[in-house]
């Protein structure tokens, strides 16, 4: 799997700015499993197994239907 970066400007980037954090990353999560072509299953429900696999703090509640939100905002 290839190594992806992010670059700086990122931060300053007002469209990312108005996501919310959980949104980021699952932008970022997603960029660590896609392939390099960019795909990935898109199952709301698989991603939330995906992205979050071993639960944490926050992330053992997430669910498909926040994952489903979460690709929303991020394709506007």
């Amino acid at each position: 799997m290839p190594v992806r970066l992010l670059k700086p400007t990122l931060r300053t980037s007002m469209k990312w700015n108005a996501c919310t954090l959980f949104d980021q990353s699952t932008y970022i999560r997603i960029l660590m499993v896609a392939d390099d072509y960019g795909r990935y299953y898109g199952h709301p429900k698989l991603l939330a197994s995906e992205l979050w696999p071993l639960g944490g703090e926050r992330s053992a509640d997430v669910t498909a239907a926040q994952i489903e939100t979460s690709l929303f905002n991020l394709n506007r």
